[in-house]
């Protein structure tokens, strides 16, 4: 008798419970409907011009008014992959060292002159490119253009900048070797890679670094820093013509 009672008095609270939670649901009715979609945003797609100078030098420019910035990148073809078999870090020795002094600046020189018009100024490799990019405001344009032409074209990688450069590499070296991360990814390339040059540490080795001279660097940039194999890219607030005549003015002669 209890039992039943007990099953009798679960039932009603459950058909109770039940009831009140219905009760507890709001009426949709008591809700406006969804607002409409909002009018599809038109994307609008810059264009990109293109030229190419004389001496093969492949321009392209991207428009975009009124933020009164201008950035230019100059992509070279050529990258970590073309390192030879035991120099393993030489594209990105080269791209690092590209600031570091050329024919008329030094290093130091370089620094303060891009500082001084508030600009940045850098380089760097990847296994198929080397690149050199430099943002600046539009009206300082052409105060930054003849130093990032001269970094690209005159880089002399001076001895003392190439052994401050190694050294720093391979400090930054020995303290990546202690995390598992970096040894999984080193591992992990070689695995899937072999021998091909995607399997090799774009910044070379510690047995590698050592083999690299100043000659080899120099060599390098001579026969791969080429117009002809090299893309300008230029984006911000600048016009087409602009792009064309400042590309043909300091890159030209290149």
């Amino acid at each position: 008798m209890k039992t039943t009672i007990s099953v009798l008095a679960a039932a009603a609270f459950l058909l109770t419970a039940t009831a009140g939670a219905q009760d507890a649901v709001p009426s949709t009715s008591l809700y406006p409907s969804p607002p409409p979609p909002a009018t599809p945003r038109i994307v609008e797609v810059p264009k990109v011009a293109e030229t190419k100078l004389p001496n093969g030098l492949r321009v392209l420019g991207v428009s975009r008014p009124g933020s009164g910035l201008v950035t230019v990148q100059l992509l070279m073809r050529s990258g970590a992959a073309d390192d030879p078999a035991g120099k393993n870090g030489r594209a990105s020795m080269v791209a690092e060292l590209l600031t570091k002094g050329t024919k008329t600046r030094s290093a130091t020189q370089i620094a303060d002159g891009i500082e001084q018009i508030g600009a940045s100024l850098g380089a760097g490799a990847g296994y198929d490119s080397t690149s050199v990019t430099l943002s600046v405001l539009k009206s300082r344009l052409d105060a930054a253009m003849p130093i990032f032409a001269d970094v690209v074209q005159n880089p002399t990688f001076p001895a003392g900048e190439l052994d401050r450069l190694r050294k720093q590499t391979l400090d930054d070296l020995s303290v990546s070797y202690r995390q598992p991360g970096t040894l999984a990814r080193l591992v992990a390339a070689r695995a899937l890679y072999g021998g091909a040059p995607y399997g090799n540490s774009v910044v070379g080795t510690p047995q590698t670094l050592g083999k690299i001279s100043r000659a080899d660097l120099g060599d390098w940039h001579r026969s791969l820093f080429q117009p002809a194999q090299s893309v300008l890219i230029v984006s911000g607030d600048i016009s087409a013509e602009e792009v064309s005549a400042m590309a043909a003015r300091y890159l030209g002669t290149w």
